[in-house]
């Protein structure tokens, strides 16, 4: 896991609730989720959706999972259904999320820049043979 120092912010899609900013997040390159602290899904009240089973740390567990949110990140956003993890203290930003903004991590840098395929543009490729 690598920390990240970018500015997030996190709002409800379904509920009037405050915007969450954070400064730093950490990005998991196994992970496929937006994963949150409980203390900030409590402040988000975002509603319980169906538990997802999920392989954590060798076993297979049924984790909570919540309500889409909207990520923003560098004037970017996408909306994400959200996985809870008990005990961490920093979201924790899988590679579905970047995908959706098109973005990429620089490992160097430890920061999110714009996918260098589309000369760090957000452009979304739309891989569909429709002939």
């Amino acid at each position: 896991m690598l920390k990240i120092e970018c500015r997030c912010q996190i709002k409800s899609l379904f509920k009037d609730s405050p915007l969450l900013s954070f400064v730093g997040v950490h990005f998991d390159s196994r992970q496929q989720f937006l994963i949150l602290p409980s203390k900030a899904i409590e402040q988000l009240d975002l509603l319980s959706a169906t538990p997802r089973r999920i392989e954590l740390e060798g076993d297979i567990k049924l984790m909570n999972c919540y309500s889409a949110v909207q990520l923003s990140i560098n004037d970017r956003h996408c909306s994400i259904d959200v996985l809870e993890i008990p005990g961490i203290e920093i979201p924790i930003l899988g590679m579905i999320p970047l995908r959706l903004m098109d973005f990429v991590v620089d490992f160097e840098q430890r920061s999110i820049v714009g996918n260098p395929e589309h000369d760090g543009e957000e452009i979304h490729d739309l891989l569909l043979d429709i002939a």
